[in-house]
């Protein structure tokens, strides 16, 4: 099984010979991770992830480097928090700047997307699924994200979250997002949308068992 349709294709091109394959996408316990009031200012950014992941590591530094500066300059009280086990010294200078805090290794990650005004998954390098961006739109927590970081969970880019890849066009996303409160909560209940009819434990758990069913009758 693959965890999505590029992998699926990635894997198949590889292959010396033909792959009989099944793309399952994980899912999310959607039960436990609700929608709960924005408890933020409105200007807060965050970022979730292991941070000694060189993906999320490059992320972060790109965002810090690149990005946040552009948005500053609109949006001058931007903050912008990385939350994640074990980030490694890059990870940790990017403290330097007053707008930016590293947490490392929280409890409990559902404060952070809850207080902020949007999550940022600014990957240029991945394999795989993002789980940061299914868990935030479980949550309810507007997503702004590259199209690598998006990449094999077939979102829509305006109902499920925002997708830009540039510097300055993921800066523009941003303050979009971060001056209209109606966007984000435009984006919110899509993403919780399709968090349950596509990503939730029921969901995921039907695809297996429809794969199981048919192995289990080409047996019988």
């Amino acid at each position: 099984m693959n965890v999505s349709e590029t992998d699926r294709r990635r894997l198949t091109d590889a292959a010396e010979k033909p792959l009989r394959s099944i793309v399952i996408v994980p899912g999310v316990d959607t039960e436990e991770l609700t929608p709960a009031s924005r408890t933020g200012s409105g200007t807060s950014l965050v970022f979730v992830g292991s941070m000694s992941y060189i993906p999320n590591v490059d992320a972060a530094e790109f965002f810090v480097r690149d990005v946040l500066p552009l948005i500053a300059a609109e949006i001058p009280d931007v903050t912008f928090t990385i939350v994640g086990a074990r980030p490694s010294p890059s990870v940790q200078r990017l403290a330097v700047d007053p707008r930016v805090r590293v947490t490392g290794r929280v409890d409990d990650v559902r404060p952070y997307y809850h207080s902020a005004a949007a999550a940022i998954v600014p990957m240029r390098i991945a394999g795989g699924v993002r789980m940061k961006i299914l868990e935030a739109m479980a949550l309810g927590c507007p997503v702004l994200s590259t199209t690598i970081g998006a990449e094999g969970l077939a979102l829509t880019d305006g109902h499920d979250l925002l997708i830009a890849d540039t510097p300055h066009a993921i800066a523009a996303a941003v303050i979009r997002l971060l001056r209209d409160r109606t966007l984000r909560e435009r984006l919110a209940a899509g993403a919780r949308e399709t968090a349950l009819r596509c990503f939730s434990w029921t969901a995921v758990g039907q695809q297996l068992e429809g794969v199981y069913e048919s192995i289990a009758g080409a047996h019988t």
